[in-house]
């Protein structure tokens, strides 16, 4: 991907190539590492599309729709194809638990969903489910990536690495292989914002998650695996709230968020640019390389 600049204030910055919306309303899950922070009102579709078009225009390339879970909402289709208009890459991370296995649900997956994110935490029930603080779980994604098959290519599987599942990971191997997915990501358990207050059940020391991802093999028939530490994802890209409030790591403390404001005042975008580095190569990968197989 190109780098492209903004107009914005005197002179041109280089800019963050992804920004993602994160539904935090509500979720429909409970998981005590979770680092979204949850609160305000019901998302409003009216507000979400120009924050679409905002991205857009300040030159986003690629526009991710998170959690809370974007299939939460029945105008998840109609924000979709506006980000599809509006030339923006469309990734969508979900829990699973609305993705329905419908004919509408094939025609997001072929026409307006570039790259669709599932959790595994696991290579079984006990391990993902205790990491998701709910019960068969793990069967349901599974059962929902069996039905997805026909869309790997355009299917990552994030897995969340604490020291809860630490000593699984590489048993997680032969489930990744079965599956098939275009990547296998795995993050670094970051005690950030509200998910702090879980760090005693899973913090996981840099050296730690590195001893543990460093075994696993770059690429496993056919799927790229990809390694996420916390200071190689530190204000890479822009969170921006579904009411619009645009905010970023905050480099004084990396347990907490900075909040810039919102997305629709240019000096909040002056001020992103300045403190967002790009997105690291590894991650800009997995969109170049889906582009291009499809």
């Amino acid at each position: 991907m190109n780098q492209p600049t903004t107009s914005l204030g005197s002179g041109s910055l280089r800019r963050p190539t992804r920004i993602v919306l994160n539904f935090a309303h509500r979720c429909n899950m409970s998981c005590e590492w979770c680092y979204v922070p949850f609160a305000g009102e019901r998302p409003d579709p009216v507000v979400c599309k120009r924050i679409i078009e905002r991205s857009a225009q300040i030159g986003f390339e690629v526009f991710t729709f998170g959690g809370g879970d974007p299939l939460l909402y029945d105008f998840l289709p109609d924000l979709l194809a506006s980000a599809s208009r509006c030339g923006l890459f469309v990734h969508v991370d979900t829990n699973g638990i609305g993705l329905q296995c419908t004919d509408a649900t094939v025609s997001l997956l072929t026409n307006q969903i570039d790259l669709l994110g599932l959790p595994l935490d696991g290579p079984r029930s006990d391990i993902h489910d205790r990491m998701r603080s709910t019960t068969s779980h793990f069967e349901l994604v599974v059962d929902r990536l069996t039905w997805l098959r026909p869309f790997m290519p355009k299917v990552k599987i994030n897995t969340f690495v604490s020291k809860c599942n630490a000593n699984t990971i590489q048993e997680m191997v032969p489930l990744i292989a079965r599956l098939g997915p275009s990547r296998w990501s795995l993050y670094q358990y970051w005690p950030l914002s509200q998910g702090k207050a879980a760090i005693a059940q899973h913090v996981i020391s840099d050296e730690e998650f590195s001893t543990t991802t460093g075994k696993l093999p770059a690429i496993i028939d056919g799927v790229r695996v990809e390694v996420n530490p916390i200071p190689a994802r530190r204000l890479t890209y822009p969170f921006v709230s579904h009411d619009g409030t645009v905010y970023i790591h905050n480099q004084k403390d990396e347990s907490s968020y900075k909040i810039l404001g919102p997305i629709f005042e240019d000096g909040v975008i002056r001020e992103l640019l300045v403190e967002c580095g790009t997105e690291r190569q590894e991650a800009k990968s997995r969109y170049v390389s889906i582009r291009c197989s499809g």
